[in-house]
């Protein structure tokens, strides 16, 4: 009994411990910044203001601009929701998109920093390797709001080195809808548009609305699938493919990749995302002028649902070695995924060698 005793009373005391070391951390920030003791803070005007503004749930129409990826663009939609966080003084946004590499998720908090009298944030998304860019929200991000525009300004680095301005706009805002556009391009040069997204407010009845089409489809008959159709279309797009590693274009090659596609190849470490498979790519090609594949068989099993299938094929693959011709046969195994109203895209992909290189 002295025993249990001795431990609970020595937990209380380390208890009362912390909370006095809370309490005067406490103290101590707020007397530094000359805040009184009997008024807690409030969230800053400048914060209540965005709020105000945004929040909601919204429903998006996106406008992708036409790259090297989308030679015509593409319209898809997305949904936005802004809320308070607790207390007040964060702001966060929940954004979902539909790309044709794949979904898009991402968290963004914002929050008015009281000594440097300017807004902070941090972005996290699902594309990210580190989920959390923790570094931009130190150093690479300004955020401004003057009441009719919120702007993001974000200094980004390649891999290579190399600097960008991302620069993203939220304007038009009323209680109704808002325009939010994405702009990118060198520091101090012009920049190109990437997006432009038209935002509605959902209400109530336009929820309403929208689960009554939903059932409406739910209950509708299945449509049947067509794999001769989707066979077809995969087999063209892999032929996009090897038109692109024997032009030795990287862009080309990896047209058809979703964003955080998979790649496992001999001979090197497995890459996740389409700009990792891109480099992997330009590295090949610099290391040998006469590397070529052709086609020596394929096949493209689908799967019954029709949102995915399974391409297998085998390839002759040529190169030189000291000016000697060579050649051997690879195997390669990938999965496309059809995306929600965009082309298919391969997930993952696999390449192995069968065979010993030698002279043709």
């Amino acid at each position: 009994m002295k025993k249990s005793f001795l431990v609970a009373g020595l937990k209380s005391a380390l208890v009362s411990l912390g909370l006095l070391t809370v309490w005067g951390i406490f103290v101590g920030d707020v007397s530094a910044y000359g805040q009184s003791l009997t008024a807690a803070p409030q969230p800053s005007s400048e914060l209540q203001s965005l709020t105000k503004a945004l929040s909601g749930e919204w429903s998006l129409n996106v406008k992708f601009e036409p790259d090297a990826t989308m030679p015509n663009g593409l319209v898809n939609t997305g949904e936005e929701t802004w809320r308070p966080g607790p207390g007040g003084f964060t702001l966060l946004e929940e954004e979902h998109l539909r790309m044709p590499q794949g979904e898009v998720f991402l968290l963004g908090i914002v929050w008015w920093n009281t000594a440097t009298k300017r807004f902070q944030g941090m972005e996290c998304q699902n594309l990210l390797p580190y989920t959390c860019d923790v570094k931009g929200a130190q150093s690479d991000i300004t955020m401004s709001w003057d009441g009719k525009q919120f702007i993001i300004d974000e200094i980004e680095t390649s891999t290579a080195g190399k600097k960008s301005i991302w620069h993203e706009v939220w304007s038009d805002i009323t209680p109704t809808s808002f325009t939010q556009t994405g702009e990118y391009g060198e520091p101090g040069g012009p920049r190109k548009r990437l997006f432009t997204i038209h935002a509605t407010r959902v209400t109530t009845q336009s929820r309403r609305d929208a689960q009554v089409n939903d059932d409406a489809k739910s209950s509708a008959p299945a449509l049947a699938v067509d794999t001769a159709v989707i066979t077809e279309t995969i087999k063209k797009d892999v032929a996009q493919l090897v038109a692109g590693i024997n032009a030795h274009d990287a862009v080309k090659a990896t047209a058809y990749d979703a964003l955080n596609i998979i790649s496992m190849e001999c001979g090197r470490p497995s890459t996740i995302g389409v700009e990792a498979d891109r480099e992997g790519f330009k590295l090949g090609f610099a290391h040998d002028a006469d590397w070529r594949v052709s086609l020596s068989d394929e096949t493209v099993d689908v799967a019954s649902s029709g949102d995915f299938a399974v391409y297998r094929g085998t390839y002759n693959e040529d190169s030189s070695s000291a000016g000697v011709p060579m050649t051997h046969k690879t195997n390669f195994i990938a999965e496309f995924k059809r995306q929600s109203d965009a082309p298919w895209r391969i997930v993952w992909y696999s390449v192995s060698n069968m065979e010993r290189s030698h002279p043709k």
